[in-house]
């Protein structure tokens, strides 16, 4: 009787390494050794973020809080509220385009900017924002929390990723909530199809600004926003109320940093994608890969909660996940604190800022809360964090 031949098992995560051979050629194909590649739009996106990341790494990366925007906003409209403000406009201006200095934003910048009323003043605030950040974007939070995870599981597990977290967390305006691909359909497949889709990002990557999505936001008329101005103001309210329903008279910050972990694992699903794993290290074994793909929600976000508990003053490449759970143990630990309704797009704020800039010009309670005990994030992130006009006009100074 003729032995019957196994049919070969496809191994498709394997299938899907091997189209990554040729990760230093950024003319990316839909198709690999005749077969249709489903992570080209990815790739592109990819690399986009890795060459941006590059580009702008030896910049002096200043963030401003939505405060500061305004306060230049009306600078730029030629109504400055202090003389001071139009001083640091144009001292930025000159640093941003000498290429020494890049004030990027950040996903709570956007939504803020969203709540703003006012037509002519939310194009300003749009403009300015596009003219010293360079349409350069911080990634949405969970997806630098993607990344960082990555970079986590790495370091444990003592595999090389060829890339640093650092140049691989930027992005442009239209991607601040995540990529956006073109669909091609079957009648474009082939080389065609690849090239419509290749411009197609490539121009929205290249070309559409923070300005044109208010432009196309003020026809519309009809619009909703996407989070109703009431919605922070309850949430407020009633994390104020768990947080004393909940009080103890023997709390510690370690104690509440470690139940903020815990909820910050609940909702926060530690989700890294295949194309990462493939992406970010074409060698992986199958034994991580397995382990990464199937416990992301369990294993990986206990070994993230353990290491941020055990080693409370270690700078971590999980900043955004310290950052976020020190400062609401940081209100939780001050008996006489409650939340207010702008404290949770601050604290995302903080988060963009510490982990992923040099300077970061804010408000005095918020200065004052990162940057002294039990928090004191300036110091373990390197970053340096002012309230005060004076001292940044002082910081924009040694710049120039």
């Amino acid at each position: 009787m003729a032995k019957r031949t196994q049919p070969k098992k496809k191994h498709k995560l394997r299938r899907c390494l091997l189209t990554f051979q040729d990760d230093n050629d950024p003319d990316i194909s839909l198709y690999t050794n005749g077969r249709r590649d489903p992570y080209a739009a990815q790739r592109q996106q990819f690399w986009n973020r890795l060459n941006l990341g590059k580009k702008i790494a030896a910049l002096t990366k200043i963030y401003l809080d939505t405060k500061f925007w305004i306060y230049l906003r009306d600078a730029f409209l030629n109504r400055p509220q202090q003389t001071s403000h139009a001083v640091i406009l144009d001292m930025l201006i000159a640093l941003c385009e000498s290429k020494k200095v890049i004030c990027p934003i950040f996903e709570p910048h956007i939504s803020e900017l969203e709540r703003q009323d006012d037509e002519e003043t939310r194009l300003a605030t749009a403009n300015i924002m596009d003219k010293l950040s360079g349409s350069v974007c911080l990634s949405e939070l969970m997806e630098l929390r993607r990344r960082e995870s990555l970079h986590f599981f790495s370091e444990r597990r003592s595999f090389p990723i060829a890339y640093n977290l650092s140049e691989t967390v930027w992005t442009k305006t239209p991607f601040y909530l995540g990529d956006l691909h073109l669909r091609v359909s079957k009648q474009l497949d082939g080389n065609y199809g690849r090239k419509v889709s290749r411009l197609a990002n490539d121009y929205i990557w290249n070309n559409v600004s923070l300005s044109d999505f208010v432009r196309f936001q003020n026809q519309d008329k009809d619009k909703k926003k996407l989070i109703d101005d009431t919605t922070w103001g309850r949430l407020a309210v009633e994390t104020t109320e768990g947080k004393f329903d909940h009080m103890k008279d023997d709390d510690t910050f370690r104690a509440l940093y470690r139940d903020e972990s815990q909820v910050f694992m609940d909702y926060a699903y530690v989700n890294i994608p295949a194309f990462y794993l493939i992406a970010w290290n074409k060698e992986l074994d199958t034994q991580s890969m397995v382990f990464l793909r199937n416990n992301a929600a369990t294993a990986l976000a206990k070994e993230i909660r353990e290491h941020l508990c055990d080693t409370p003053k270690a700078r971590t490449c999980l900043s955004s996940f310290d950052i976020h759970t020190g400062l609401h143990a940081a209100v939780r630990l001050d008996r006489g604190k409650g939340y207010k309704t702008n404290d949770f797009a601050d604290f995302r704020h903080a988060v963009g800022a510490l982990g992923y800039c040099d300077y970061f010009f804010t408000e005095k309670s918020l200065c004052h809360l990162l940057t002294n005990k039990p928090l004191e994030y300036d110091k373990k992130y390197g970053c340096t964090v002012v309230a005060d006009e004076n001292s940044i006009l002082n910081i924009l100074d040694s710049l120039i």
